[in-house]
């Protein structure tokens, strides 16, 4: 799906068009814009050919699907299934949204239970997802993100008590240098499986989602250059693909447990 089919999808009526996008990116399969509202901004019902996941950011939303009411506030999480027509409105001081398009033929079978209706994604996760696009993150990251939303929406999963072939040569291939520029359109055509099948068999068995995994790959690279002490954080932060020296901070600290600079000096005194 390219850029303006995306956007021809994500606009499928002339009274759908309503907001105004304050950014766009085309994250392999899955498109993110961020639009804000006008008080009171109204969508009649329609339908998408794709997944949608809606983060609100700023603002309420309030909307009818299947036939239920449900508010969205702050760091809310609205889901639509393909085909699954509903109408909102924002409130009464407008709102600031994060649409996330999923093609359909990632999620597989789109006939949600009932009680999927009640089920919302953790709101840290969609957060992540809106940083992430920010921060310009490899888009496989990106797209593990929304994959990880929309299976927390549906509650589903795999018991996997062995990792198939496919999924070490996957293991094998985000290993190589250069994975990170990899889509998960990528991965599912090498794999031989959707893309919904092989992240979902791929956080079963290894615990984590293709992109989560990339990510910590470049932690570990990382911590091996700051060991040797050869280059500057900020030089080690770009060379693995890290937006700048802060970033890589963050994430560093968050998988280790102390900044980079700490670790490197444990090194020194060592």
């Amino acid at each position: 799906m390219d850029l303006n089919d995306a956007r021809m999808h994500l606009h499928p009526t002339p009274s759908f068009v309503v907001g105004s996008p304050c950014q766009e990116q085309h994250c392999g399969s899955v498109v993110v814009t961020e639009r804000t509202y006008a008080p009171d901004t109204r969508a009649s019902e329609h339908a998408h050919d794709y997944a949608c996941l809606d983060v609100v950011i700023e603002g309420a939303v309030t909307e009818h699907y299947r036939g239920r009411p449900r508010l969205g506030l702050d760091g809310g999480v609205l889901w639509y299934a393909p085909d699954g027509a509903h109408a909102w409105a924002s409130g009464s001081a407008g709102a600031r949204l994060l649409h996330t398009i999923i093609p359909r033929e990632w999620i597989g079978d789109c006939a949600l239970p009932e009680t999927a209706l009640d089920r919302a994604p953790a709101p840290g996760l969609a957060q992540r997802l809106r940083s992430a696009v920010q921060a310009n993150l490899p888009r496989l990251e990106i797209e593990s993100l929304a994959i990880d939303l929309w299976s927390q929406v549906r509650g589903n999963g795999v018991r996997v008590y062995a990792q198939p072939g496919w999924i070490r040569r996957t293991i094998a291939t985000l290993r190589e240098d250069g994975a990170e520029t990899l889509s998960l359109a990528d991965l599912s055509q090498d794999s031989g499986v959707s893309v919904g099948h092989l992240t979902r068999v791929f956080r079963a068995t290894v615990g984590c989602s293709p992109g989560e995994f990339t990510r910590r790959l470049r932690v570990h690279r990382g911590a091996l250059r700051l060991s040797r002490g050869e280059l500057s954080i900020t030089r080690i932060a770009l060379d693995l693909g890290f937006s700048d020296h802060a970033h890589f901070t963050r994430v560093f600290r968050r998988d280790v447990g102390c900044t980079p600079r700490d670790y490197r000096a444990a090194f020194r005194g060592n």
